[in-house]
């Protein structure tokens, strides 16, 4: 859950995202393969002709779940979402926990 936590704080931004996004496929290039494989099944009820007009990008818990389990050496969402939990629950449990000590 932490580290869910971290990129989902880390990506506070459009363009944090971006910028990590752009720096993580720099170092390895497959991440362009694997985000893309990403956005298709996301976008896969959307036929592909009108994807360009009805498609949208990752949200931030999407990119926080994914390079989460990139940092995890799993490579896939299902696996964070399936064995550990999923991000509105990360975020909901942070949440309580910080509020609580404020």
């Amino acid at each position: 859950m932490t580290e869910t936590k971290n990129f989902y704080d880390k990506f506070s931004s459009e363009s944090a995202i971006k910028s990590y996004v752009a720096g993580c496929i720099a170092e390895d290039p497959k991440l362009k393969e694997k985000l893309d494989t990403l956005k298709d099944r996301v976008h896969k009820h959307i036929p592909a002709a009108e994807r360009h007009k009805r498609g949208r990008d990752l949200t931030r818990e999407e990119y926080a779940i994914f390079f989460a389990s990139v940092s995890l050496v799993h490579f896939r969402n299902d696996v964070i979402t399936s064995f550990y939990t999923p991000a509105n629950e990360v975020k909901n449990y942070y949440d309580k926990a910080f509020l609580k000590n404020d």
